[in-house]
């Protein structure tokens, strides 16, 4: 079997769930390694299980949301509290809590609130489907204790509070009863051990815990398995600190692991079996580092994502749209590359830029720059956001016959797109609509390159990448100087855009989730099938 140990963290807390309230949407990407890793080995019929270290209360949210629902998998904090996978669901509405009989109930879409002599008593969050996920009890406006239940319906913990700080969280089973106690303020963990009796009366930290508990469960994999390790210094050590009898993978995705730390990647390296990486640039990043080292795990690139056949369909339109991200460039390089890009807007009749980001919270920021540059190049009457224009279109409706010389200006502008995608489908959903995606960071996004050749659009990168040959599927471009070359290139008449359709649908055969599995297979040591269950 081949068990996963994701890394589905907050930034900067360790061991916290990333969910936040559902109505504040995603404002960057969810998707990572672990989720495709899972998805690709489920589609090849192995059999696979998470092993989820975090304290994740909304994880069947999460599941669901990724498309990996159906995998199986093993939650640590269930373990420590007592559910399962047989403990049923239930749906918490504010009816099923027991409330003073003053109280006043307040419903909102998106939160409920309760209020005790005209004060406000508690605020309730709920769930996508309307049930409870949240209770906050307040006295005197000052927030007292902290309810969360999980996803499954059910009290998960309890935080207390004093003076606005918490101070405990309490972690309670299916009955109520205490399990474990994390102490907020110095990090120790008591231990119920009349219902944990495997574990330590105290613990230092939930780190600390997590270990133990981890080094319970690892006792029961074979020798057969493989455990894939998303590499992350919250957990890599806790991990490895315990015997596994397995082979050890360690996946690295980004910049989640850093790589300033040589020493301790040269341990991390030395305590593993293989490393695949996501890029070309950490392939050879990795094997400067474990130089030295006279045993150490093989280090390979690998594609994180699989490729889909799903043809675009730009060629049917007039509009030849451009999808260019505006992430991982130095301010000097972003703005050069959208002069060059407006200016070269102003040779194309028919090009529209959609400018996109993988963080919403970015978006202010960019529209000053793009209007800054607008101003720059003498371009700030000429074009508009298409998203700001969509929500004053009401304005433009009330236009009266006086203001005709406005309504004959906007008619003459250019419009382009600010966008924040925060999810894999919105990705692949602008792509697929594109002409052209443009990536000048040093080092490309894997999931857009893969999600490009997907559905046959050519692309232009700067930077080295196993996805894009030169004149094939795409362009390397010598310098953002050549921007405007390459966007000639693909966007005046179909002829090499066609040629690189015709590349990239050959591509996709070697991407597909089976192929990528089989490279696996061999790297680790042959077809598994038949010799672990």
């Amino acid at each position: 079997m081949y068990y996963f140990i994701p890394s589905w963290y907050k930034e900067q807390k360790s061991f916290s769930d990333n969910e936040k309230p559902w109505y504040f949407g995603q404002s960057k990407m969810e998707f990572d390694d672990t989720i495709n890793q899972v998805r690709m080995f489920a589609e090849s019929q192995e059999k696979v299980k998470l092993i989820i270290l975090n304290y994740f209360p909304k994880l069947r949210h999460f599941l669901h949301r990724q498309d990996i629902y159906e995998i199986e998998y093993f939650n640590l904090f269930d373990w420590f509290q007592g559910f399962d996978s047989r403990t049923p669901y239930r749906y918490v509405s504010l009816s099923d809590l027991v409330w003073p009989k003053q109280a006043e109930l307040e419903y909102t879409m998106f939160e409920g609130k309760v209020y005790v002599n005209q004060k406000l008593y508690a605020r309730v969050e709920y769930t996508p489907e309307g049930s409870i996920s949240l209770v906050r009890y307040f006295s005197d406006d000052q927030l007292q204790k902290e309810y969360i239940l999980d996803d499954r319906g059910f009290l998960s913990s309890i935080i207390y509070y004093q003076a606005g700080q918490a101070q405990e969280r309490v972690y309670v089973d299916i009955a109520g009863r205490w399990r474990l106690k994390e102490n907020l303020i110095n990090q120790t963990v008591t231990v119920n051990q009349k219902l944990l009796p495997d574990l330590a009366a105290i613990y230092p930290n939930l780190a600390a815990l997590i270990e133990a508990g981890l080094g319970l469960y690892l006792q029961q994999l074979r020798a057969t398995d493989i455990l894939v390790i998303a590499a992350n210094q919250i957990h890599n050590n806790l991990i490895l600190n315990n015997a596994i009898p397995t082979k050890k993978v360690l996946s690295f995705f980004r910049d989640r692991q850093p790589y300033a730390d040589e020493q301790g990647l040269q341990m991390l390296l030395g305590q593993v079996d293989l490393a695949i990486v996501d890029t070309y640039a950490a392939q050879k990043r990795l094997e400067e580092i474990e130089k030295p080292m006279s045993q150490a795990a093989k280090i390979y690139q690998m594609p994180p994502f699989d490729s889909r056949l799903n043809l675009g369909v730009s060629q049917r339109n007039v509009e030849e749209v451009v999808y260019m991200t505006l992430d991982g460039l130095p301010d000097i390089q972003r703005k050069k590359m959208l002069k060059q890009a407006f200016l070269t807007n102003e040779e194309i009749p028919n090009m529209k830029l959609i400018l996109v980001s993988g963080h919403k919270e970015w978006l202010g920021g960019y529209q000053s720059i793009i209007d800054q540059v607008l101003a720059e190049i003498n371009l700030a009457e000429v074009y508009c956001n298409q998203e700001q224009v969509d929500k004053s279109d009401h304005a433009l409706i009330e236009l009266n016959e006086e203001e005709e010389t406005s309504k004959e200006r906007f008619a003459k502008q250019k419009f382009y797109q600010l966008v924040g995608y925060g999810s894999e489908q919105e990705i692949i959903t602008a792509v697929s609509k594109a002409r052209l995606v443009v990536d000048l960071r040093q080092i490309p996004n894997t999931f857009l390159q893969i999600a490009g050749i997907s559905a046959g659009i050519p692309q232009l990168n700067l930077g080295v990448s196993d996805y894009l040959v030169n004149e094939q599927n795409g362009l390397l471009l010598d310098s953002l100087d050549d921007l405007n070359r390459g966007l000639h290139y693909y966007l005046d008449g179909l002829q090499n855009w066609n040629k690189a359709m015709v590349y990239a649908v050959n591509q996709i055969s070697e991407y597909t989730s089976g192929k990528i599995v089989e490279r696996w297979q061999k790297l680790i040591g042959g077809e598994l099938n038949g010799t672990s269950d």
